[in-house]
């Protein structure tokens, strides 16, 4: 499995050492008590996207949810006719609450919505531990 380029900085630092470590962290706004997952590159990095406010900490969450919706992306095919890797991305809820776009890895031959899934962990080229995820069997 391939994951994507993924660049730790100051803020995600916290994260990515909790992933080295096999552990999932979200975002809890000790203001209101939303929980939320960490979206790099959204406009509303380092701040709570229920009230608006930068007062966020790290928690562990489980790493347990639900499939809620996934695609499977295919790459175009080689020239020289050999099958060319297919991606799934998909979109969980953790039993927490928060949602995680997110990377599938093992796929079955059938996936349903409703799906128990687990977290695991692929390493980049680079090493950083990146969470993807896995039906339960």
């Amino acid at each position: 499995m391939t994951v994507g380029l993924i660049a730790r900085d100051d803020e995600s630092s916290e994260f990515f050492n909790a992933t080295a470590q096999n552990t999932l962290l979200v975002q809890r706004c000790e203001h209101c008590k939303h929980l939320q997952y960490p979206l790099p590159f959204a406009a509303s990095v380092g701040r709570c996207r229920n009230c608006g406010r930068p007062d966020l900490s790290w928690q562990p969450v489980s790493g347990f949810g639900v499939l809620i919706t996934w695609t499977h992306l295919h790459r175009k095919p080689s020239k020289a006719g050999t099958p060319t890797p297919v991606t799934t991305v998909a979109i969980v809820e953790l039993d927490e609450g928060p949602w995680v776009h997110t990377q599938l890895r093992h796929i079955p031959e059938t996936l349903h919505a409703g799906d128990r899934v687990v977290v695991a962990f692929e390493r980049t080229a680079a090493g950083e531990a990146i969470p993807v995820f896995e039906t339960v069997r």
